[in-house]
């Protein structure tokens, strides 16, 4: 299995859960779904430490800055906003039981994890 397609099986999993009104296990399934699909496109071009198969979470948003340059610069900065707002989403959904986690919070982060997904596509296909 790739990374693509297990973005792809976590983003249909997010849009099930959404409409199962699972809010937060949706918005932990549309994180892991960008996570897979940035971890992908970061494979092709960043070099990773032998007992990983995937970068580290935080490091994210200065590896998309870095060395996803296929992206217009302005992509990157919308890659690096929506990666960001989805890592907050899904801390707050996993960790925070006094975080209200809604429907419109899990569209948001349907919504986003798509637009990371279909981006990197549009540049990696």
């Amino acid at each position: 299995m790739t990374w693509r397609e297990i973005g792809r099986d976590n983003l249909i999993a997010a849009k099930s859960l959404l409409a199962d009104a699972r809010w937060r296990s949706s918005v932990s399934r549309a994180y892991y779904a960008a996570f897979a699909a940035l971890s992908g496109a970061l494979q092709q071009v960043v070099s990773l430490p032998a007992d990983r198969d995937a970068p580290a979470h935080a490091s994210l948003p200065l590896l998309i800055k870095n060395y996803l340059s296929r992206l217009h610069v302005l992509d990157r900065r919308s890659l690096m906003a929506d990666v960001r707002k989805l890592y907050d989403l899904r801390i707050s959904a996993d960790y925070r039981v006094t975080r209200t986690i809604d429907r419109p919070t899990a569209l948001l982060a349907v919504k986003l994890a798509a637009r990371v997904i279909e981006t990197l596509e549009s540049v990696h296909g």
